[in-house]
């Protein structure tokens, strides 16, 4: 058309000259041009349909895109009408940028419309076109999969064998939520995605009753055991207050009762193991405090007398203890209907606030989850909150434009101090200033505003292209970061309103916040949370979440970072500084999984302890960080003999002392690189701490450093006193053992003929016993005489142990074997079996049982070689285990940095439970079994 009208301009208007069509750029720039006018000339609803007809045009090539041709029925969908498909289609034939043919004939023998594009140029050389594929093409590879799959699907009669489950059907859903505003998929294959649905719902509906009936049984036959028990227990008292004729009569009567136990003693036992399963499923479907009630429920049952079967209660106690130390979920609030769109912790954790986009209220709910009060003034929903850091104003920005002040009272009560003038636009973020004088706002206006408390506008940061969605000031309160959806940061000076720097993200920024002074993170629509220095330079990037980072929250003592996420979750970060540089090192610490919506915000209490999130599925959560069985921070422990205290070290170079009970008495910078041991004195008045910077610190219990040992020119592996103390034996990675005395003067170095591994001290004489990488122990006297060397694993020897009474070795191997001998080089015929290589091995204080730990798993054997139990932590690997001195605990130091004390007794672990579970209970007035608790715990 170009080339014809250009023609009319010459003496011969009927003849095109080549010239002409030199001049013009031929077909590879008329046509692209053309295609441009033609594409803006179309209306704003016809637009989308011929970007989307030009796609489905394109064939995707490894190395060229090429042409092709698609029915016109088939684009037909729920976004794309019949009638504005025709209309569009009608223009872009008319302008002779596509063509149609009639076909003959159909999969479904109905004959239909082919579309073609008129020519491959436009796929090569209009840049729109290019620019549309090269935007979408993961977006078009995703749905022509899916598009084949349902075209099968209906080709055989819609078979249902052939529907989208599991991470296909996952991916279907994802690939919906994000490129839906394309309209791609067609109309077949929309009825196949949603029936895959429908059937999986439908399913999972099914299971859920399954499970229901399956729980109703189980509850039946638990409260049957439990009326069973009280009328035994009546029976007894008014037995007692009977002659003897009588009392004997019972005690018949008592005996026949029995017996009747004995016969149900199997059902029973099928009861209780039915418990375990319903337990996990539960546990599993992140029905956290479900699966808990369910096992208190279960865990009564085996308290009772009449029901003493040691195996099934110790079967029971293992499975509850290991669903224990997974879980946090402490309470959950149903706030509203809907859209829980913010929630803040007062500074002291006794008032928690929540706020709805769907609501006006405010809701303040008690430490216990109780409703408090309720605020009202707001005219829309309330979108963002925040407590002043002094705990005395709490702040609201709502959709109606307004942030509200509200001063707290003396009895907790909240009541509205001012508004802040209506703005003319939405508020999508409040914060106040680290010393409570001072809020900022984050606005759709694409500005940062600053106020005072009394709502006197002290400054506006304007800059941003796009509207500001969170705002943060610096913890010394000079400088303020903003994130946008225009894709940066900007780091704003307070002292003359100066803009600092703009980071250029990549991404839509969500969250945005200080880690310290000098570190900035940011929460992104792209799932990852990043980390900036103030000149603007990425530092590290997280990933781990699978949708936007909507909300970040830092706790600076537990160096711990929070991300809440639209796809439903709750991740928790450790961050530390490199201990040998500047920048941070991030790591996943935990998952909080429950809400069945993306997660608004996430809040962490002043001590760490206590993360709450507000969810689009109408609840608060509240969440134990430190879990029910007792956690503490490290990677590696050690008892104090006298049980009172434990030493933990870990990888950022600190060493934490505690009480028995958990609470930290002090924690020191020990040393410049991660701590790989520590270890109590046999005394318990010194803690030896072993280095990856080659060092030995000795520190006495009041967190004074008594002396430095240059030990190793390598990373330091192991370190241990003699049972006089008066020895410390050391190893260090390379394999060279050493000897010292307690003031740090070397002693002898233990010439191994392969790397030594680990090393242990006899605790009777005090004789030395080392593994190595060659798979050998050698056995040493206590001056360092080599005496002996004993040869059983194949492959590398991994750890070694003497047993209390010094009577027995046990060896560990990468072989995946625990071996045990006797001091003279006899090997015993008992082979403990894990199947994986043996980290580390631990007698228990009598000596009459081993821990050994290989991959995930602790295992626990009697030493004839019968295994006892098996504690599994699934998600982290185990690096360590001990007993406590009493025996009654067993600890154990994970990948994740956790030392967990495994306490296995049932009513100490019912006890705890029940604490837990307290709130919730208290809170939640139409559960059905809130009384599950009665008479338990504190």
């Amino acid at each position: 058309t170009e080339l014809w009208t250009e023609a009319q301009t010459t003496p011969n208007p009927n003849r095109l000259t080549l010239e002409s069509y030199n001049q013009l750029g031929g077909i590879q720039k008329t046509l692209p041009k053309r295609a441009n006018q033609v594409y803006q000339s179309l209306k704003e609803e016809e637009k989308p349909v011929a970007k989307r007809i030009f796609l489905e045009l394109v064939q995707l090539g490894e190395a060229n895109d090429t042409r092709r041709r698609v029915r016109k029925e088939g684009l037909v969908n729920s976004q794309h009408s019949e009638e504005l498909l025709e209309r569009t289609i009608e223009q872009l034939v008319r302008a002779k940028l596509i063509v149609t043919t009639n076909e003959d004939k159909s999969d479904n023998d109905k004959p239909g419309v082919i579309l073609d594009i008129i020519h491959e140029v436009l796929i090569e050389h209009w840049q729109e076109l290019r620019q549309w594929v090269e935007d979408n093409q993961v977006a078009l590879e995703k749905e022509r999969r899916i598009e084949a799959k349902a075209k099968e699907w209906e080709r055989q009669g819609k078979n249902p064998d052939l529907l989208l489950r599991g991470t296909v059907l996952i991916e279907a859903e994802a690939y919906l939520e994000e490129y839906s505003d394309l309209g791609l998929l067609d109309g077949i294959a929309q009825k196949f995605v949603e029936a895959s649905q429908k059937a999986v719902e439908e399913a999972k509906r099914q299971e859920e009753q399954a499970q229901q009936r399956e729980l109703d049984l189980i509850r039946e036959a638990l409260e049957q055991e439990k009326k069973a028990t009280e009328q035994e227990r009546k029976a007894r008292k008014v037995a007692q207050k009977k002659n003897v004729i009588v009392t004997s009569l019972s005690i018949v009567i008592a005996g026949l009762a029995l017996a009747a136990v004995a016969i149900d003693r199997n059902a029973r036992i099928q009861t209780i193991k039915a418990s375990i399963v319903a337990s996990k499923s539960l546990f599993v479907a992140n029905q956290e405090l479900e699966a808990l009630m369910e096992l208190i429920n279960t865990g009564q049952l085996l308290q009772q007398p009449f029901l003493p079967m040691k195996k099934v209660k110790l079967e029971f106690t293992n499975e509850f203890a290991q669903l224990l130390v997974q879980l946090r979920e402490q309470n959950r609030i149903k706030a509203y209907d809907a859209h829980v769109t913010s929630v803040s912790l007062s500074p002291d954790a006794q008032v928690l606030a929540s706020a709805s986009s769907f609501d006006a209220t405010i809701k303040l709910w008690r430490s216990n989850g109780e409703l408090q009060q309720k605020l009202s003034g707001h005219q829309k929903g309330v979108v963002s909150l925040s407590f002043s850091p002094n705990g005395q104003i709490l702040a609201s920005a709502s959709l109606d434009n307004t942030v509200g002040l509200w001063r707290r009272q003396s009895d907790r009560t909240f009541t509205l101090l001012k508004f802040i003038p209506k703005q003319n636009h939405w508020i999508s973020a409040v914060s106040f200033s680290p010393d409570s004088e001072t809020i900022v706002t984050a606005g759709t206006d694409k500005t940062v505003k600053l106020w005072s408390l009394n709502g006197e506008l002290r400054q506006t940061f304007p800059g941003h292209l796009e509207g500001v969605m969170d705002v943060s000031f610096s913890p010394d309160g000079k400088r303020i970061v903003s994130g946008s959806e225009d894709k940066t940061i900007k780091l704003w000076d307070l002292q003359d309103g100066s803009l600092l720097k703009t980071i250029e993200v990549g991404s839509k920024v969500f969250a945005v916040l200080f880690v310290d002074n000098e570190t900035i993170a940011s929460g992104n629509e792209n799932g990852t949370v990043t980390l900036w220095n103030l000149d603007g330079n990425l530092i590290r990037t997280l990933r781990g979440h699978s949708s936007s980072v909507l909300y970040l929250d830092w706790h600076p003592n537990s160096k711990k970072l929070a991300s809440a996420s639209e796809d439903g979750r709750v991740k928790l970060w450790s961050i530390e500084k490199e201990l040998w540089g500047e920048d941070y090192s991030g790591k996943l610490w935990q998952t909080l999984e429950g809400h069945s919506d993306s997660v608004a915000e996430a809040s962490f209490s002043r001590d760490g302890k206590t993360i709450v999130s507000g969810s689009r599925d109408g609840t608060v959560r509240i969440w134990g960080l430190d879990g029910i069985l007792l956690t503490l921070q490290g990677d590696s422990f050690g008892f104090s003999p006298s049980e009172q205290k434990i030493v933990s070290g870990s990888k950022n170079g600190t060493i934490s002392l505690w009480q028995k009970n958990g609470e930290l008495i002090w924690t020191v910078q020990a040393h410049k690189k991660s701590i790989n041991q520590v270890s109590f004195s046999s005394d318990g008045e010194v803690i030896a701490s072993a280095s990856a910077d080659g060092s030995i610190k000795l520190w006495n219990t009041q967190k004074v450093l008594m002396s430095t040992l240059k030990a190793h020119e390598d990373s330091v592996s192991d370190v241990s006193f003699s049972p006089n103390n008066k020895i410390i034996v050391s190893i260090s990675a390379d394999g060279i053992v050493k000897l010292w005395r307690s003031d740090g003067t070397f002693v002898k170095e233990l010439k191994h003929q392969d790397g030594a591994t680990s090393v242990s001290f006899n605790p009777v004489n005090g004789t030395i016993a080392s593994s190595s990488s060659a798979g050998t122990l050698n056995l040493w006297s206590a001056e360092g005489v080599l005496i002996k060397t004993l040869e059983g694993h194949v492959g590398r020897a991994l750890d070694v142990s003497f047993s209390p009474k010094g009577n027995i070795i046990a060896s560990a191997g990468s072989d995946g074997t625990v071996k045990l001998w006797r001091p003279n080089g006899e090997l015993l015929p008992v082979l403990l079996n894990h199947g994986y290589p043996v980290y580390n091995i631990r007698f228990s204080p009598k000596g009459k049982t081993l821990a050994s730990v290989s991959k995930d798993t602790i295992k626990i054997w009697r030493l004839d070689g019968k295994l006892l139990q098996t504690l599994q932590r699934d998600t982290d690997l185990i690096f360590e285990v001990n007993f406590s001195p009493d025996g009654k605990t067993i600890a154990s130091a994970d990948s994740n940095e956790k030392v967990i004390l495994w306490n296995l007794d049932l009513d100490d672990l019912l006890g705890r439970s029940c604490d837990w579970l307290r709130d919730y209970l208290t809170s939640n007035y139409n559960l059905r079994d809130r009384k599950v608790c009665n008479n338990i715990g504190s």
